[in-house]
């Protein structure tokens, strides 16, 4: 045989083997698709009579849970994961037993040093399920990671630990990028009045700054207000006087979600400066609040009010009951009439 002939058979042997490794590698991949798919449907099993049995079809169930091994525990683990945040009382305590007896936050703790983000990932949402508080100095340092995805899911299982001792690093690691602000918001609330005390610390030490955006003040102004800490009142309505507008109107809204009838005064006194956004969340306070007593103010901010600001000046004056009403009734804005005129549509409806 010629050299070429010999060539011609050399690539058919080579693309004969490589079809035949072909076929393998899909045959081996429906296989696993397939062990994995049977995985699923068995622990799913399990899984879902822990959460709905009867007591005696859980204890079963669990038991049988707890010996699985191999894909099968391991579809088993994600999958009560997965329910941990959708549960509560005697079912969570149930699951999250089980997962610990098989190790689970150990490995959760490897996956925080995972070259891949989504093992990082995976690892910081499974501690926040667990309520790890043991977990709180590993999940600070992740709210600095290179990952934007990991840096979220870490802030979320903070907020989900309620641990007060990450309020701090909350604010300082993830206060200053606004895609993580409704996640920095939701933490604060989670951890609760427990947290309240470094919240009012950040507040105060942000008002003591001369410069800087005061981001940080900004949100723990917010989170003061969703946790409703009266003990906070005093040093939100210093908050009021400070030139920064976008911390006024988070400290006005924050009195407001508290509803403090002791602030009354300063948020009307609010209600004459400069700045549409401040006057219009001092107006929604005040509408929060719902006492008579700022219905004066309020009407005659109407007086000189802006358009937009006159739309909360008049639905905060609705919201103060019958004063509020007839404060509207004797001014003359259009928009006291226009806001009279929903009222009376309401009232029909």
């Amino acid at each position: 045989m010629t050299v070429l002939a010999w060539l011609v058979v050399g690539l058919c042997a080579v693309s004969a083997g490589l079809v035949l490794l072909l076929v393998v590698l899909r045959v081996s991949a429906d296989l696993r698709e397939r062990r994995r798919a049977h995985a699923h449907a068995v622990t799913r099993e399990l899984v879902l009579t822990v959460l709905m049995g009867e007591p005696d079809e859980v204890l079963k169930a669990r038991d049988e849970l707890a010996r699985l091994t191999g894909e099968e525990g391991r579809q088993a683990e994600a999958q009560i994961f997965s329910y941990l945040p959708k549960v509560s009382g005697e079912t969570r305590t149930l699951l999250v037993e089980l997962v610990l007896e098989r190790d689970a936050a150990d490995r959760a703790r490897d996956l925080l040093h995972s070259w891949s983000s989504v093992r990082r990932c995976r690892g910081a949402y499974r501690l926040g399920a667990l309520h790890r508080t043991d977990a709180v100095p590993l999940l600070i340092p992740m709210l600095r990671d290179r990952t934007f995805l990991v840096r979220r899911v870490a802030l979320r299982a903070l907020g989900s630990i309620g641990d007060p001792t990450a309020v701090v690093p909350i604010l300082r690691s993830c206060g200053g990028d606004d895609r993580l602000t409704r996640d920095v918001v939701s933490a604060l609330e989670r951890i609760g009045q427990p947290g309240a005390a470094a919240m009012r610390n950040e507040l105060a030490k942000g008002m003591a700054r001369s410069s800087g955006s005061g981001r940080h003040a900004e949100l723990a102004t917010v989170g003061l207000g969703l946790i409703g800490d009266v003990g906070s009142v005093d040093l939100l309505v210093q908050a009021l006087g400070t030139p920064r507008a976008a911390l006024q109107a988070a400290a006005a809204e924050a009195l407001g979600r508290i509803g403090a009838p002791s602030a009354i005064p300063a948020l009307v006194s609010a209600l004459g400066g400069s700045d549409e956004l401040v006057r219009a969340s001092a107006a929604g306070a005040l509408g929060d609040i719902g006492d008579p007593a700022a219905a004066e103010g309020l009407g005659q901010a109407l007086d000189t009010a802006p358009r937009l600001t006159s739309r909360s000046l008049a639905a905060a004056l609705l919201r103060l009951g019958e004063p509020g009403l007839d404060t509207l009734r004797r001014h003359p804005s259009p928009y006291a009439a226009e806001a009279l005129a929903v009222h009376g549509l309401r009232g029909v409806m």
